[in-house]
């Protein structure tokens, strides 16, 4: 179950007109297949799923693009007063609300993967 946050991309205009956010389309091209390869295999050996001695860990590095939609100043600032011991007021980002911005990805480049599993022998 997800349970989603109420924050909205886009902008008021200073005229007080919403504006809505820049349209950004995923590229799922051979480098986002490598990125989500890698995530894919990553889960084969994870704690809750066994795999034996097929079991990989990577720890994989890239660089994304795409656009970065942020709360507002003033429900930032709330969020930093608030207690982590109090229950989310679901105004931000992600599972609850619980963020104060996301990154929505239009495409991914320079995918990095290294085995942590299997490390290579140092040469």
């Amino acid at each position: 179950m997800i349970v989603r946050g109420n924050a909205v991309a886009g902008t008021q205009s200073p005229d007080g007109h919403w504006e809505p956010p820049i349209p950004v389309k995923l590229i799922r091209d051979a480098n986002f297949e490598k990125f989500d390869n890698y995530l894919r295999q990553s889960t084969v050996g994870a704690p809750w799923s066994p795999c034996g001695s097929d079991c990989h860990r990577y720890q994989v590095t890239a660089t994304f693009t795409g656009r970065i939609d942020a709360v507002s100043n003033e429900i930032h600032a709330a969020h930093l007063k608030k207690s982590p011991s109090e229950p989310s007021d679901r105004k931000g980002y992600g599972q609850m609300g619980l963020f104060d911005a996301q990154l929505v990805v239009q495409s991914i480049q320079g995918v990095e993967a290294l085995d942590l599993a299997h490390p290579k022998p140092a040469k």
